[in-house]
């Protein structure tokens, strides 16, 4: 761990009318140990008279205390130009490898920005593999683009590797009205195409009798198992690390005060954890959960963090994390 305490700093104002905290990504220094620190932000403006967007890039140093600015090489088609400017709304951001930063569109498609700390940085847009007709109603009506996109995707990255998911829910009286499939899918940014991984139904999910123990309102009386198919799901959340877990926020019925965080090893479709939350000041459509993840070799007693966690390793908005051993690499919620 490093040798200076925790601390925190305000950024100078980059006046850019759309800058906000939606749209940068922070980078570590890679010169050795370092308290240091890059924040890039992408500028992308309409330009009508061109009929196309322009971009610039904006990298604050903590080193120098200032924002540089970056002119941005296009590599985009001018259907990809017109998605970007009048579709495209960032959901997220992901840090892909050390110098390119992903601008998320669940919907839609990544904004790529590569070779930032270049002299001529590179954007250019990938879509997301064709979407399956998502989600009907108890009336079998498609229900697709009128929920939050992250109740039925997320994207994240492991060592410059961008992972994808999308869920496909299925209302039945038999899963509690919300069965699923999950889908994911794993692209390097060199790649053509997105390459499937694995499809999981909730139905088929195996789970180990002994989570009795933290949920029994598992078990069938029927088939004489532990299964998932009463559990209402959402928020699928992928495993930061080189791994094919999914995440999700789980309840009994909306109403429930008591809340689970799932995790589904989507290679051997099993159930892999579950870890208990409170769910009274949130509803299951809520994203309440932020993924991060600790390094292994990191040996510490506590740590600050923007959520709140329990003995599990599951983070929730708002205090410290109380970590009372040396961590493996893994997730935190």
């Amino acid at each position: 761990a490093a040798p200076w305490s925790p601390w925190l700093a305000l950024l100078p104002d980059p006046n850019v009318m759309s800058f906000n905290s939606k749209k940068f990504g922070l980078f570590p220094c890679r010169s050795g140990v370092s308290e240091h620190y890059n924040v890039a932000f992408l500028n992308i403006e309409w330009v009508p008279s061109d009929v196309a967007c322009q971009f610039e890039l904006y990298i604050f140093s903590s080193k120098n205390r200032k924002w540089d600015v970056k002119p941005v090489l296009q590599d985009l088609s001018r259907s990809e130009n017109h998605k970007v400017a009048l579709e495209h709304e960032i959901d997220k951001l992901i840090n892909i490898g050390h110098d390119s930063l992903g601008l998320v569109d669940l919907w839609h498609g990544i904004i790529l920005l590569e070779k930032m700390f270049d002299d001529y940085p590179v954007v250019r847009y990938m879509t997301f593999p064709k979407p399956v007709v998502y989600t009907t109603d108890a009336y079998g009506e498609t229900v697709c683009g009128k929920t939050a996109p992250e109740c039925v995707r997320d994207v994240a990255c492991c060592n410059g590797l961008i992972k994808f998911v999308d869920v496909e829910y299925c209302y039945t009286d038999e899963t509690n009205g919300n069965g699923w499939k999950a889908t994911t899918w794993n692209r390097l940014p060199s790649w053509k195409d997105w390459r499937k991984r694995f499809t999981v139904d909730k139905t088929d999910i195996l789970v180990d009798p002994s989570y009795a123990a933290v949920l029994p309102e598992l078990w069938d009386n029927n088939t004489k198992n532990m299964e998932l198919k009463r559990l209402i799901c959402s928020i699928p959340t992928l495993s930061m690390l080189d791994d094919d877990f999914l995440y999700m926020i789980t309840k009994m019925n909306e109403e429930d005060k008591n809340a689970w965080i799932i995790s589904v090893d989507m290679k051997h479709n099993t159930l892999q954890d579950v870890a208990p939350i409170s769910a009274a000041r949130f509803s299951i459509l809520s994203s309440i959960c932020h993924p991060c993840a600790i390094s292994k070799y990191l040996k510490i007693s506590w740590i600050s963090a923007i959520a709140v966690g329990d003995a599990n390793g599951y983070i929730y908005e708002g205090q410290y994390v109380s970590i009372r051993a040396c961590l493996r690499n893994r997730d935190l919620f």
